[in-house]
């Protein structure tokens, strides 16, 4: 008896064992959110959207901060993120942000916060020179008359800083 039950169990053991995984479907966000990553680089990284130029740093800016809009895949237009919505008038980005954000010490992702970070990209000639921003409560205006196309394109994925925050370590929204 203990032999065929150990054969029954065994023969259980590998048809479960060939059964397939579960897969993964386009849309599924399962592993978005929680656990941990482990991001392997070939040096050292600065965390300064502002100052940062060599690509690795860019690679994990992107996972520390969050921006107004991400890349979606499959259009590959810029899609809202922090932004809950957006409208384009002429050459005026008006933005609502999110309610829900908030940065690493709880306090929430306000327009001050957008302001700020794009008034230093502007300092650093990351964005159009002649960009004007503002902002109250959860709502932005930028606006620009010669980067339109930059501005409203790539320059939505710019991540988004604490107002005031040094960026020597990593100020997110979560």
């Amino acid at each position: 008896k203990v032999a065929v039950a150990a054969i029954l169990g065994l023969v259980a053991a590998l048809v479960l064992s060939m059964a397939p995984p579960a897969r993964a479907f386009h849309g599924d966000i399962s592993g978005l959110y929680g656990g941990g990553l482990r991001v392997s680089l070939q040096g050292p990284v600065s965390l300064n959207p502002f100052t940062a130029t060599d690509a690795d740093s860019w690679k994990v800016i992107p996972l520390v901060y969050d921006s107004l809009a991400r890349i979606d895949p499959v259009s590959l237009l810029p899609a809202p993120w922090a932004a809950a919505s957006w409208s384009v008038s002429g050459s005026t980005l008006s933005v609502t942000l999110r309610s829900d954000l908030e940065f690493h010490d709880g306090s929430a992702l306000s327009a001050a916060d957008v302001v700020y970070s794009y008034n230093q990209y502007k300092t650093a000639g990351m964005v159009p020179a002649d960009l004007a921003v503002s902002g109250t409560g959860s709502s932005v205006t930028l606006s620009s008359a010669t980067g339109g196309g930059l501005l409203f394109g790539k320059g939505l994925t710019l991540p988004i800083v604490k107002s005031g925050a040094s960026t020597s370590g990593g100020n997110s929204p979560m």
